[in-house]
């Protein structure tokens, strides 16, 4: 049952964004610091913050409680978590970007083509091996997301935003060929 209540937990946690499952995990059983190498090859200290969420029951809600409500109630606190890393997640990643001047702000308002193509240019993309771009993931919210669909349909239609980002794919995957010829090769 504590399998299974615990599987509840996870369930909960992975509800919250689709991001969360892309976010590579690494158990540490041991120490109380660890660092990471950033893409410029600096060492960079990861600061751990204790995040904790509460969650309390009376015996009577248990009462009467079937094992389906038991394990649906785990889901709860998992979904809490979930929401404590997204929020430290968006707080770090305005923090980076900010600092590497990779910040693009639309004000409030919609994105634009320029603004769309702006951001394009300072994102790092990888390629297939046939040369296809793996495009990165976009995170908006869901006024903004339907909008942003709305948007994606008309600039299709234009032809000189088509021409204008099929020549910054071109320049990734020139960017990416390098980036990958200069690649040192570990065993």
């Amino acid at each position: 049952m504590m399998k299974i209540r615990n599987d509840k937990i996870w369930d909960g946690y992975y509800s919250v964004s689709p991001l969360l499952s892309k976010i590579r995990m690494r158990p540490q059983r041991e120490g109380r610091d660890s660092s990471f190498q950033d893409e410029q090859g600096n060492i960079k200290q990861i600061d751990y913050q204790k995040k904790t969420v509460t969650i309390q029951r009376k015996l009577e809600e248990a009462r009467g409680m079937t094992p389906e409500d038991f394990v649906r109630a785990a889901t709860e606190p998992g979904a809490g978590m979930g929401n404590e890393t997204m929020r430290t997640l968006y707080e770090t990643l305005d923090k980076v970007t900010k600092e590497t001047g990779n910040s693009v702000d639309a004000g409030g308002g919609p994105i634009t083509q320029k603004m769309f193509l702006e951001i394009m240019h300072k994102i790092q993309f990888d390629f297939t091996q046939d040369g296809k771009p793996i495009w990165p993931t976009l995170t908006l919210g869901s006024a903004a997301h339907i909008e942003f669909q709305r948007r994606w349909a008309e600039w299709m239609g234009d032809v000189a935003f088509i021409n204008q980002l099929n020549d910054l794919i071109d320049s990734k995957r020139e960017e990416f060929r390098e980036r990958e010829a200069c690649r040192r090769l570990v065993d």
